[in-house]
């Protein structure tokens, strides 16, 4: 048989499977397909032979594809080619794994971090394509206030909240095998920068509590700044927890407006929902001072005006803070509403936990021990309230640095005035002394 016939005889068997070309075994076949090149080889995943396929328009990437396809499987990482995209494992992570596991205000939490920093930026990426940088740049926009959701910077904490997000999905998909590796877990943690909380000063608490004092629909700004609740503690207060004999305010809810999800995580509804605290610790009781007591017993007076209510003990289960409308009150009403009125009285915007930060403040001022204030505020942890001790001998400081400008300035202008009358006794003996000449 000739030579021209054998070759005839190849170019005949590759017509008939396609074109393919044996590489040497183990290696697998390559395959012209349209414009590209189809590479196959078999893999031995977990005892099961597999035979995996790759593609590419450049032969030579699909060689390397295979190679790393064959190295994979020999080390254990081999991951099933998968086209699932970030969005829709974000979905599957949701309803699978934190759905009825955590309180339905974390899980909206999450879904919210979800639909507004994470699907917009890299929800149609395929999971598996998900690199560092994807992740990086996804922190890096929220912090810069370029996302495509919004232009403002966010916070640290919202920048934070969505890298663990972030890093417990992909931790799941690496454990599901849907990833080789954790992605997020290479890319630094956003670190917390020192943020002092923001108070009133003496005068502005005088000017605040004077714009409010009186106002019955405002009571509730005056109840923050003497006992030092938090927004949704007040909004979970009844009259019950009001213990006037005992002269204590006992803090044992909170109530949140939640919004909850259905599977497609889509909002089905916005609910109120009454939560547990944040930490056993934020169960407590605040002593009621005296100036908390007449608030509350002249707001009791007009509140029972107000809603028809006659007696006393028809204020049991009811709660201690409503809306004009007769509706509870809630955290994010109580911001707006703030808001709102301090521009119109040309005064400096004021948050409503700011109140409860100037509440830890005025406290320390007062030589109220750490430790105790720590038991008011219902701190799980003494570095929270150290936050406040730190801010209190930075005001120290600044207060004593007027002192001594003042006394500096005072000693300067008493110089001065030396000076001036040495050099107008000078002046006069000079005078003296041309007569005499």
């Amino acid at each position: 048989m000739s030579i021209k016939n054998n070759n005839d005889d190849v170019k005949n068997k590759e017509k008939k499977s396609g074109g393919a070309k044996r590489r040497n075994k183990g290696e697998g076949t390559i395959r012209k397909k349209g414009n590209s090149y189809e590479g196959r080889v078999t893999v031995e995943i977990n005892g099961v032979k597999k035979q995996v396929s790759v593609s590419d328009k450049d032969k030579r990437v699909v060689i390397q594809k295979m190679a790393e396809a064959r190295n994979d499987a020999a080390n254990n990482s081999y991951i099933t080619n998968s086209n699932i995209t970030v969005k829709e494992w974000m979905k599957k992570w949701i309803n699978i794994y934190k759905r009825g596991t955590v309180r339905n205000k974390t899980l909206s939490g999450y879904i919210g971090y979800i639909k507004q920093y994470i699907n917009p930026e890299i929800g149609d990426y395929e999971l598996q394509k998900v690199k560092p940088i994807h992740i990086k740049q996804v922190l890096q926009k929220m912090l810069n206030g370029e996302c495509k959701t919004t232009t403002k910077k966010l916070a640290l904490k919202t920048v934070k909240e969505t890298y663990n997000v972030l890093n417990m999905a992909f931790h799941e998909a690496a454990e599901n095998e849907l990833v080789k590796n954790n992605c997020v877990e290479k890319v630094e943690r956003p670190k917390p920068r020192k943020k002092e909380p923001k108070i009133m000063t003496r005068e502005e608490q005088k000017q605040f509590e004077s714009m409010l004092s009186g106002k019955y629909d405002f009571t509730v700004y005056l109840f923050l700044l003497k006992t030092g609740e938090r927004a949704s503690e007040a909004s979970g207060t009844n009259w019950e927890d009001i213990d006037f004999e005992n002269k204590v305010i006992n803090v044992v809810n909170g109530l949140v407006l939640t919004a909850r999800y259905n599977e497609d995580l889509e909002i089905e509804c916005n609910e109120l929902e009454d939560t547990d605290l944040k930490s056993e610790s934020s169960i407590r009781k605040i002593p009621m001072l005296f100036e908390v007591e007449k608030l509350l017993k002249d707001y009791r007076e007009q509140y029972m005006q107000v809603n028809g209510i006659t007696t006393i003990e028809e204020l049991k289960g009811k709660p201690l803070f409503l809306t004009n409308n007769s509706n509870r009150i809630k955290a994010d009403f109580l911001w707006k509403k703030l808001d709102k009125f301090l521009k119109k009285e040309g005064f400096r915007h004021i948050g409503v936990h700011q109140l409860r930060h100037t509440f830890a403040t005025r406290c320390l001022e007062a030589r109220v021990s750490p430790k105790y204030l720590q038991k008011l505020l219902g701190h799980s942890t003494p570095e929270m309230t150290n936050l406040y001790t730190h801010l209190l001998e930075e005001f120290e400081t600044e207060e004593n640095e007027k002192i001594d400008e003042y006394y500096a300035n005072k000693v300067a202008k008493n110089e001065k005035s030396k000076r001036k009358t040495y050099k107008g006794k000078i002046k006069g003996k000079l005078k003296i002394i041309r007569k005499i000449a």
